[in-house]
């Protein structure tokens, strides 16, 4: 960021990216995503079957058990109700 502060020009932007919060909430995002996204390229095979399918639904319900309910309540049960409704 000190880098390459002036190609930035928007002032809120700047504060949000100075706060060391913002890159943790990026992280866990990342985190939520990635067995969302793995799950999905295993799914395009040809050669997958119904038990992969259920083995990738398995990993992406631990993942959402597995979040850190104090810092991520709302994201936790916002996940945890869309993971349900599929």
């Amino acid at each position: 960021m000190e880098n390459h502060e002036h190609e930035i020009s928007n002032q809120a932007i700047k504060t949000i990216l100075k706060k060391r919060g913002f890159f943790d909430d990026v992280r866990v995002i990342s985190d939520i995503l990635k067995p969302i996204k793995e799950a999905i390229l295993m799914l395009e095979r040809t050669y997958t079957t119904l038990a992969d399918c259920y083995l990738y639904l398995l990993r992406i319900a631990t993942f959402f058990k597995q979040m850190p309910m104090n810092d991520y309540r709302s994201l936790k049960n916002s996940c945890i109700k869309a993971f349900n409704e599929r």
